[in-house]
């Protein structure tokens, strides 16, 4: 398997789906830790926008802090479902208490 610069694609195109890491390092990967997928094969890829906080790579619940009248619940790229309760009640709580409770 060659070398890969595993940097961050700058693509202006969000469609972009790297197909060469999938072949050269991920699907070799998956087969040596599980070869019964040595039958499965990809017929088809999709890429996007996936959003995320830079620092920890998780959602950000809170105020901006430049217009401080805008509450913010973003960043949950594919969890938004799993993690709506628990973004509702933080985004509520900082609405009523100005601050998380304990």
């Amino acid at each position: 398997m060659k070398e890969r610069d595993h940097a961050v694609h700058e693509m202006t195109d969000i469609d972009y789906a790297d197909h060469e890491l999938w072949e050269e390092v991920i699907w070799p990967a998956l087969y040596h830790r599980a070869p019964a997928l040595g039958e499965v094969k990809s017929k088809s890829s999709w890429a996007g926008l996936y959003e995320y906080n830079s620092l920890d790579q998780n959602a950000i619940v809170d105020f901006h802090p430049e217009v401080p009248n805008v509450l913010m619940a973003c960043g949950f790229s594919g969890h938004g479902l799993q993690q709506a309760p628990a973004a509702g009640r933080a985004a509520a709580e900082l609405l009523v208490n100005v601050n998380f409770r304990p």
